[in-house]
């Protein structure tokens, strides 16, 4: 054996079980394909500032980032929230305080109502067991009786997990469920412009139970995952969240440039090839990668029906980040928060993106979801030029004077293929089990696998070291 654990991906996933084996005293390589660590994390310096382009907040509720922020000396600050944030709605402009934007007597009732059936989903995917622990399965499907996961189900084949049986509430989009509660107005709009940020999908892309099971690791609150105090969006790090990832790889043995094209597995370990020919021999491996860029790496013998079914079948999302530079934060001065919400156009969300000193003031634009799709067919140039007007729209003529414009479009990420997350697709939830199932001595991690905070850098961490435990446990 060349070592005792090979990890595949320096994420922060990859890194955290790594960095997890390494503090039992296991001999631990870690191959990575890009020339950088971070995976979806990308921190980058913009006038002298921090800047993430990738993952970027900390929940209050996400212990373990906060625990790996003290452990390497970080400072972190809240995001700005300080007076009114802004609604636009067609040709109509509104501030508000708060989380929920302020919108007609009608339309708040009917969010009330989509809110509400958010909340059903989650806590039913919630009293599925659904995220109840280290190495359960993230999500299983719901009955169409009862709505609560079926985990009684049969085997496709050895070392497969186990599988429900077909359940026609699978086959639900998000979209349709929230049909009803919501209709086709101003309060849908603005639904379904969180879920294409936290999701970078679509409604009718997502399927219902994935959704109600990602809510219930989080929580269970749609307003969780879409707030800035006390929510998903609350605090960022002052030198930016890739340091995490900096700091997890220092000490570890991280070998950049390694993409892997093959796997081979017996009962004695695994052999991983890399494209430049090389090769190495592991006791154990643990892939750290995207589900979907898993289905780019062949297997020897083939992976289980199962695992191949939920990756084919798990797109990830699409996500353009476009941080715009001022040479003031004129929106303070105007008494708003610099947040704000569109229900047309390609962009979905604005939010004050200052640097943690004042120096370098800026906003951040996100495009996801079909928009996102659409703007990676296009130029740079032509992005840019759709932010700026969406920014226009929201705080008036000076913010179409930006000094400076920087974007990262996820979907041409060769090695991560999309942000913020891997959703699985209508009909998928039952093979997702297999998700975390081990397939002999390859364990499975990343932040989709997590049954906490699926999809953000918490998730992706309790991931990792769940990754870790299973090995060290000889599970």
């Amino acid at each position: 054996m060349d070592t005792d654990v090979l990890v595949v991906g320096a994420g922060l996933s990859g890194l955290a079980a790594a960095d997890a084996m390494a503090a039992v005293g296991r001999d631990v390589v870690v191959w990575e394909a890009r020339d950088r660590v971070g995976g979806r994390t990308l921190t980058e310096d913009v006038d002298g500032a921090a800047v993430d382009l990738g993952a970027q907040w900390l929940g209050p509720t996400q212990w373990r980032m906060h625990e790996l922020v003290q452990r390497f000396g970080l400072a972190t600050f809240p995001t700005h929230t300080t007076g009114r944030s802004v609604l636009v709605d067609g040709d109509k402009r509104r501030n508000y305080r708060g989380t929920v934007p302020l919108l007609g007597p009608l339309q708040l009732g009917r969010m009330a109502l989509g809110l509400a059936t958010f909340r059903r989903l989650a806590r039913a995917a919630d009293r599925a067991g659904t995220h109840d622990g280290v190495g359960s399965a993230p999500i299983a499907p719901m009955t169409a009786t009862d709505g609560r996961a079926d985990r009684a189900g049969t085997h496709d084949g050895v070392g497969s997990a186990p599988i429900a049986p077909v359940a026609t509430a699978d086959s639900r989009t998000l979209a349709s469920v929230l049909d009803g509660p919501l209709g086709d107005g101003s309060a849908r709009a603005v639904v379904d412009a969180a879920i294409r940020v936290i999701f970078g999908a679509d409604p009718g892309e997502l399927s219902a139970d994935w959704v109600a099971a990602y809510a219930a690791a989080a929580g269970g609150d749609l307003l969780d995952l879409a707030a800035v105090d006390g929510g998903a969006q609350q605090t960022r790090l002052v030198g930016g969240t890739q340091a995490i990832a900096s700091g997890l790889a220092e000490g570890l043995d991280v070998r950049l440039g390694r993409e892997v094209v093959e796997i081979q597995h017996d009962d004695d370990g695994v052999t991983v090839h890399a494209r430049s020919g090389e090769t190495i021999r592991a006791a154990h491996l643990v892939v750290a990668v995207p589900a979907p860029l898993v289905d780019t790496i062949a297997f020897d013998p083939p992976l289980p029906s199962s695992r191949l079914a939920v990756q084919r079948r798990m797109p990830m999302g699409a996500t353009a980040k476009v941080v715009a530079v001022y040479d003031e934060p004129f929106w303070r001065a105007d008494g708003l928060t610099g947040e704000a919400v569109l229900t047309d156009g390609p962009v979905q969300v604005i939010f004050d993106n200052t640097s943690a000193d004042g120096s370098v003031p800026a906003l951040l634009a996100f495009v996801t979801g079909s928009p996102a799709h659409v703007a990676a067919r296009g130029t740079e140039d032509a992005l840019h030029d759709a932010v700026v007007a969406a920014m226009v729209r929201a705080f008036g003529p000076r913010a179409g004077r930006p000094t400076r414009l920087v974007s990262k479009q996820w979907v041409h990420e060769r090695f991560t293929g999309g942000c913020p997350v891997a959703n699985l697709a209508p009909g998928a939830a039952m093979h997702a089990p297999a998700l975390t199932h081990p397939v002999g001595r390859i364990r499975w991690a990343g932040t989709e696998t997590a049954t906490e905070w699926t999809g953000y850098m918490e998730g992706a961490v309790a991931a990792g070291r769940r990754a870790a435990q299973d090995i060290a446990a000889g599970r």
